[in-house]
């Protein structure tokens, strides 16, 4: 694999302090290795330029061996790795770990990982403080389906903890009721448009006659 040469030069100049300027033809046979394709290197590396000049026993085996023992291999790995390039600059016990532990347990019954690789692949996130208090905070809501909504919108885990008390503060005020499975799919809906946009379509469906009642 190689780079032009603006490319080269570009990310040189960003890391010229850097005393390991040996590692990143090492990184890339590593990647390639594992059957990580050119393309996935390129879009890696120009998301998260710093992963050349990671240690690749001591940085990249530990990550990249976690996932392939969660059942996620090339070329999927190399799909995944290429738009989340970013998960290998974060530490496996601190971040990745206890993230992907949290979302299993909220998935439940996810059997081969499956539903853990389309949330990390839709949404991953390095606030892992946020992702605790999002989950314990809907949680405590007493909410039911949230394995389902964690599949379709991972996005609202990631959310501002303020962001997500009003959404769910919104969905309640129509009429939903959070013992209801229709709670989940009414913040789906909400969550996915904009104050404005959602009270035009509110009104409108009064205008057709139809009452709270009727469309909640």
């Amino acid at each position: 694999m190689t780079f032009s040469e603006p490319e080269a030069i570009s990310i040189s100049n960003s890391f010229s302090s850097r005393k390991n300027l040996k590692n990143p033809p090492s990184v890339v046979h590593f990647l390639i290795q594992l059957g990580f394709s050119d393309a996935h290197i390129r879009s890696s590396v120009q998301l998260k330029p710093e992963i050349l000049f990671s240690y690749v026993d001591k940085t990249l085996k530990p990550k990249l061996q976690f996932f392939q023992d969660l059942g996620l291999n090339c070329p999927d790995l190399g799909n995944f790795i290429s738009t989340h390039s970013h998960v290998l600059l974060d530490s496996l016990e601190r971040t990745l770990i206890p993230c992907v532990d949290i979302i299993k347990k909220t998935l439940v019954n996810d059997k081969n990982n499956r539903d853990l690789f389309q949330v990390l692949g839709r949404s991953y996130s390095d606030s892992l403080s946020r992702l605790k208090c999002n989950i314990a905070f809907l949680e405590s809501c007493g909410i039911v389906g949230l394995p389902m909504l964690l599949k379709k919108e991972p996005k609202f885990f990631f959310n501002s903890e303020t962001a997500l008390r009003d959404l769910v503060s919104r969905v309640s005020d129509i009429g939903f009721s959070v013992d209801s499975r229709m709670f989940v799919h009414a913040m789906c809906t909400v969550g996915s448009r904009s104050r404005e946009n959602f009270s035009k379509k509110i009104e409108l469906l009064r205008s057709c006659g139809l009452s709270m009642d009727e469309y909640v």
